[in-house]
C-alpha cells in the first residue's frame, strides 16, 4: 500500500497554493468543474493535497502556478512524464476527468489518489494515456458527462519510474 502522510509544513503549502489559485478565480467568477458539493476552496485544497502527496512520494516539486485557466493539461512532471493527478474521497471511486472526450487528456500518465483523511493519501495507481483512452468510458454523475476509468485498470504508481526510463 503506497500511502503518504502530509506534514504540517505540507498542509501549510497546500493551503497557500489553494489560496493563490482560488482567490483570483473567485474574484473573476470562474467556477471549478466539481463532482462533489464542496466549496471552491475545498475542491482546490483536496486536489492540491493529492498533488503534493504524489510530489513528496516521487521527490519532485509540486506545481505552484496559479492561473484563471488552470494548468497546462497536467499537474506534475515525474521522470520526464507529464502526470495528471485525480483525488477521490472514497476508495474504489473512478478516475474522472473534467471532460467527456479522452483526446483532450494531455498528460502522459493519470494518477489515482484516494483521500483517507486530511493528512493521509493513498497513491492507488497509475495509467498510461493510451490505456486511459482505451479502457475509459463516458459517465454522468449528475454534473455533466466525464471520461472515467475504473481503478481496476490501474497499475501501482511505482510503474511511473519504469515508464519514465522507457521514454528517456
Amino acid at each position: 500500500m503506497t500511502e503518504v502522510v502530509l506534514s504540517p509544513d505540507d498542509l501549510s503549502l497546500v493551503k497557500r497554493i489553494a489560496a493563490a489559485r482560488n482567490g483570483p478565480k473567485e474574484k473573476a467568477g470562474v467556477k471549478s468543474k466539481k463532482i462533489r458539493n464542496v466549496t471552491e476552496e475545498q475542491a482546490h485544497i483536496d486536489g492540491i493535497a493529492a498533488e503534493v502527496a504524489v510530489a513528496r512520494y516521487f521527490n519532485v516539486e509540486p506545481d505552484m502556478t496559479a492561473s484563471l485557466k488552470g494548468d497546462n493539461g497536467y499537474d506534475l512532471a515525474i521522470f520526464g512524464l507529464k502526470c495528471e493527478v485525480k483525488c477521490r474521497e472514497r476508495f474504489g471511486y473512478d478516475f474522472a476527468l473534467m471532460v467527456s472526450e479522452p483526446e483532450s487528456f494531455k498528460a502522459d500518465v493519470g494518477i489515482l489518489v484516494y483521500r483517507m483523511s486530511e493528512t493521509r493519501y493513498h497513491l492507488y495507481g497509475a495509467i498510461r494515456r493510451n490505456e486511459l483512452i482505451e479502457k475509459g468510458e463516458k459517465k454522468d454523475y449528475g454534473h455533466g458527462e466525464r471520461w472515467v476509468v475504473s481503478p481496476r485498470y490501474f497499475t501501482g504508481v511505482d510503474a511511473i519510474t519504469w515508464w519514465g526510463r522507457q521514454s528517456a
